[in-house]
């Protein structure tokens, strides 16, 4: 079973820090599947955008996301973090 779209982690390069816009990141990206805000005590509040898919088979999984973190006020991308993990699930020793 799959569900969401694989987060299009090779076309990162196409945005620029502090330059690309939230219409840059939709165009090279599409529409992010969430969005909500992000906070650190030294970048403080930032827009983020959620980009996720999974897949199940079997006794298998694997879960790929990418956030998106926007200038909360001018809406330019400052950033982004992607990750991908793999289950396997079953009994354990």
């Amino acid at each position: 079973m799959k569900m969401g779209k694989p987060p299009a982690v090779e076309r990162l390069a196409e945005l620029t820090v502090g330059v690309s816009t939230s219409k840059d990141v939709v165009a090279v990206l599409g529409e992010p599947q969430g969005r909500g805000e992000a906070r650190s005590q030294n970048l403080g509040l930032k827009e983020s955008w959620l980009y996720e898919s999974s897949e199940v088979e079997g006794t298998r999984a694997r879960l790929r996301m990418l956030m998106i973190f926007l200038d909360k006020e001018t809406g330019v991308y400052q950033g982004h973090m992607w990750t991908a993990s793999g289950m396997l699930f079953g009994q354990t020793k």
